[in-house]
């Protein structure tokens, strides 16, 4: 297991973003900046957001639109031998490899349990990725199929901090995710390299929370 720190960069789209499927198949070692595109479909926030990824050490992505929030935080596994003790520090612990289906929100509860210092806690099982909120909040994310291994790396960091700027998950009812690289623009618009489309699929009675607000 590998502790690493994530900085996230949330902007508002104000600037032509050209999409594009990648010539090559994306994963951690790919060229560019990691990224998740927000697509609103009623609700709020009702504006589209880019949210890029990058190191500690990274300058800050050139992106010309305006910087909504900037967030770190720390990431581990909790399901890798080896490294024990890490789990204890980190802000979002992710589970990498595939668990038999079965109430996945429940067993990465019992992970949040035991490393109360987590904030976000992020599982994988034959129907897909589920995560859990240190506040209670939980979601589930069905992957297109060239999405699924980038979105991996991301999901918990995108759920940390989009909640870090004073968003709930029940903001992303409806809503579709691009995730995928950006790239240097070339020419008037950036170019965001789409892996696939990830679809959150929030429970009933977050969605019902989300209506007594509105």
């Amino acid at each position: 297991m590998t502790e690493k720190t994530v900085c996230t960069w949330l902007f508002r789209l104000e600037h032509p973003l050209a999409l594009e499927r990648p010539r090559a198949r994306l994963g951690p070692a790919a060229g560019g900046v990691p990224a998740v595109l927000f697509i609103p479909r009623g609700g709020l926030p009702c504006e589209p957001l880019l949210m890029l990824f990058t190191g500690p050490d990274a300058v800050a992505p050139a992106w010309p639109g305006p910087l909504v929030g900037v967030d770190a935080h720390t990431v581990a596994r909790h399901d890798a031998p080896g490294d024990e003790g890490r789990e204890e520090t980190a802000d979002v612990l992710t589970g990498q490899a595939d668990r038999p289906a079965g109430a996945p929100a429940a067993r990465l509860r019992r992970v949040l349990a035991r490393y109360p210092g987590c904030a976000v806690a992020v599982g994988w099982d034959p129907a897909g990725c589920t995560a859990v909120l240190r506040d209670g909040g939980a979601a589930g994310f069905a992957c297109a199929r060239g999405a699924a291994r980038l979105w991996r790396e991301l999901c918990g960091s995108f759920l940390y901090a989009w909640c870090a700027e004073g968003f709930a998950v029940r903001h992303l009812t409806g809503a579709v995710l691009a995730a995928g690289r950006l790239r240097p623009a070339d020419g008037p618009a950036a170019l965001l390299e789409v892996a696939g489309r990830v679809a959150p699929v929030v429970p009933a009675a977050a969605r019902a929370d989300r209506r007594a607000a509105s």
